[in-house]
């Protein structure tokens, strides 16, 4: 927690290591920081988890404060202002974006919102110097804060500069936007220089800041020559093409953003649907076609805005009907034009959301302008009705209700993977952790590799930064090479100084729009593919040696020297999705057959249906009828050794202890590693007084899993009760050479001792 942020990380991004300041955007990572210290100095012992649960409560609370500023200004109503901050609040996309995360975009979005405010009110007060100055000022600051926060503010920047000249330009004064541009500029301008990141990808000559410049240089003609607005537009004009002229002869040599505009050219290309053969899209798009940067389902849109947009399309028809009298304000039309740009951006990309909300509710709001008593009052009910439907939504957001019931069968949400299973994910991180060199290096998915270096503190090859083509092009290269021979994982391997591959379940049997098979355009894959190998014929490996597993997850080491002797017999835990037998794989020969694997997942799904029946019942007591349904269970899925497990207990509590000793020796001939499965056979001979039988069954468990506390601990225990105090002690003195801080054991041994 009190090192310093390093200028190269080489866990980040190994071997040459990411340059952090000069990539990462950290004033967030720096406020937390510095502000947890400050409050701890204050209040001694306070944790860092809960000082940031309560700094992400209050932070994300500061675009409510902007929705009232923005409001009270341009309907010049506290009261509606007061109205939009309310419907803000209980709105579900303000929300949903910071519940279980809280990324550098939630934070720069209160300094975004709050610098629209800021403009907003300058533009409002532009007959007052001084006021308008003031809050030139704030709508520049905030501006600089966000623009040092997130690197995608220069987007936000865009789309507002070009709605600003837009409307700027249809009235007849223009002095009024000059005064808060400036500022909005300038402080581009300081934060451009000031800002490792930006200063690296060159923002002082980006599009938006060249944009603001011609504005700039365009207004002073205006103000210094008198000249007419024709003259200032074509002017602007002429100095924005010879713009983007500039721009796009540095653009190419950056790449920065080359991904998103790839993303959304495609997007326009196939009217937002993926298209089936991924060959139709570049790299980068399918690259970023994923998760937050999918186009809304139809669910979302109607479960998020629905309620919001029947009163805004109101609204917006009442501004019309302003502007048809030359009756609007500038703040209004810029309003309008926000809504409008952010609505079909986030038809392009759902993550837009958090933007398109804070200009819905000012504008539903703001259907309270100039209404009679009558009306308003009407208007006043229906918006009390939408603020508590809203806080419903928000509520029980978590839960199934009968609306999203009602939502789901008009069109259901894309499922974004197969039902594959991950009890614990953490498990994994965890065992990385403790079981590897604290110097490995880690190739995994670059979706997993923050985990890795984050919960496993280990180094690894890949990140989701996709700022710089050179990470895009590693990420393609890696994810590929999972999908063709063997050699060529190793390849990659030895040219990134790769220890150890994090394989998942998902690189082979994901093969959705969403998968890695389609990111690489491996949506036919062959049988002698590595990712086939390492999930189904890991003993067929050369290269790689499988050193742990969980139900989704496999750690293979990477070898120096290729394996002579093939196949190689390897012992891992049992898991359903890694079990040949239920994919059918001895029907494939040289194609891997995703319609085997469909069969597979719905197999699946029935068993799993099926057991939890089985486990309704056994709660109730009824062992007879649990033991029923786990055996049909077993019979779609006979290797499942978690139903074996519960089987094995339904008998015991049936006191049919050789069917339950059948059972669990049924679970370790499947999953020899099964700690359990030596355990409850020992307690079911326990059970019966043959303490001897299970003092065997558990030095069988230690054959196969030397050194595991909780078997020694057990069978010191079926010692003691058989009497044999010397093996006990014997157990004990062993566990305490393996665990030599374990004060539990160590009171153990002192207690058989005397």
């Amino acid at each position: 927690m009190n090192e310093p942020i390093p200028e190269v990380d080489r866990k980040i991004q190994a071997p040459e290591g990411l340059r952090v300041r000069s990539l990462m955007f950290l004033l967030q990572d720096k406020t937390v920081g510095v502000s947890f210290r400050l409050m701890r100095s204050l209040r001694p012992g306070l944790e860092f988890d809960s000082y940031l649960r309560w700094f992400v409560c209050v932070f994300s609370s500061i675009p409510v404060i902007a929705v009232f500023l923005a409001g009270s200004t341009l309907w010049r109503s506290r009261f509606i202002g007061v109205v939009g901050a309310c419907l803000y609040s209980v709105s579900v996309p303000a929300m949903e974006r910071v519940i279980a995360n809280y990324l550098r975009e939630e934070f720069a979005l209160p300094f975004i919102f709050l610098s629209f405010s800021f403009f907003l009110a300058s533009v409002s007060n532009s007959e007052s110097g001084r006021k308008s100055n003031i809050y030139g000022f704030l709508a520049g600051a905030s501006i600089f804060i966000s623009l040092s926060a997130w690197h995608l503010t220069g987007f936000y920047l865009l789309v507002f500069l070009i709605g600003a000249t837009l409307v700027t330009f249809l009235r007849p004064d223009l002095k009024q936007v000059q005064r808060p541009l400036l500022y909005v500029v300038g402080f581009g301008v300081l934060a451009g220089a000031l800002n490792e990141p930006l200063r690296v990808k060159m923002f002082l000559v980006s599009m938006p800041m060249m944009l603001g410049y011609c504005l700039v240089v365009s207004y002073a003609v205006f103000a210094r020559f008198r000249t007419s607005r024709r003259v200032a537009a074509a002017l602007l004009a002429v100095l924005v093409i010879a713009s983007l002229l500039l721009v796009s002869v540095l653009s190419p040599s950056r790449g920065e953003y080359g991904h998103v505009y790839s993303l959304i050219l495609s997007k326009a290309r196939f009217l937002l649907n993926k298209p089936a053969d991924p060959s139709l899209l570049s790299p980068d798009a399918r690259l970023l076609w994923l998760g937050p940067f999918q186009s809304p389902s139809l669910f979302s849109f109607l479960f998020g805005f629905a309620a919001l947009f029947a009163v805004a399309i109101y609204a917006t028809f009442g501004v019309l009907r302003r502007w048809m009298k030359g009756a609007t304000t500038q703040g209004e039309m810029l309003l309008i034009y926000m809504s409008i740009v952010f609505l079909v951006l986030y038809l392009f990309v759902r993550r837009l959301e958090v933007f398109l909300i804070f200009f819905v509710v000012l504008i539903v709001a703001g259907a309270l302008k100039d209404s009679g008593k009558k009306k308003m009052t009407i208007l006043a009910a229906l918006l009390s009705v939408l603020f508590l439907f809203e806080a419903y939504k928000v509520v029980t957001f978590a839960e199934a209700t009968p609306l999203k019931e009602a939502l789901l069968k008009i069109k259901r949400p894309e499922v974004e993977s197969p039902s594959i299973h991950d009890r614990d994910k953490g498990e994994i991180f965890r065992r990385i952790k403790s079981s590897t060199p604290t110097d490995a290096v880690f190739l995994a998915r670059f979706a997993t590799s923050p985990m890795i270096v984050t919960y496993g503190e280990r180094a690894s090859v890949l990140h989701p930064i996709f700022e710089t083509r050179q990470i895009r092009e590693r990420v393609l290269e890696c994810a590929s090479a999972f999908y063709g021979l063997e050699d060529e994982l190793k390849r990659v391997c030895s040219k990134y100084g790769v220890d150890y591959v994090l394989y998942e379940a998902n690189q082979l049997l994901d093969n959705s729009e969403l998968g890695d098979r389609y990111f690489t355009d491996n949506l036919k894959l062959m049988t002698s593919s590595v990712a086939f190998l390492m999930h189904f014929a890991p003993e067929w490996l050369r290269h790689f040696d499988p050193v742990y597993q969980t139900d989704y997850f496999r750690v293979f080491v990477v070898r120096d020297r290729p394996r002579e002797n093939i196949p190689t017999p390897v012992l891992l835990p049992y898991s359903v999705q890694y079990d040949a037998s239920v994919f059918g794989i001895d029907k494939m020969w040289a194609v891997f057959s995703d319609s085997l694997v469909a069969e597979a997942w719905q197999s699946m799904e029935e068993a799993f249906a099926l057991s939890q029946k089985g486990g309704e019942f056994m709660k109730q007591g009824l062992y007879e009828k649990a033991a029923e349904y786990y055996g049909q269970t077993l019979e779609l899925l006979p290797r499942l050794v978690e139903v074996r497990f519960a089987l094995a207990e339904c008998y015991r509590r049936m006191e049919r202890h050789d069917l339950s000793a059948a059972t669990y020796r049924e679970m370790i001939q499947i999953d020899p590693y099964n700690i359990a499965a030596y355990t409850g056979l020992a307690a079911i001979y326990r059970e019966q007084d043959l303490f001897t039988i299970a003092v065997e069954a558990l030095e069988e468990g230690l054959m196969i899993l030397p050194g595991n506390l909780y078997l020694m601990h057990e069978l010191a225990a079926t010692n003691i009760e058989l009497g044999d105090t010397t093996s006990a002690i014997a157990q004990y003195m062993r566990m305490l050479e393996l665990a030599p801080s374990r004060d539990d054991i160590r009171r153990a041994l002192e207690e058989l001792e005397h």
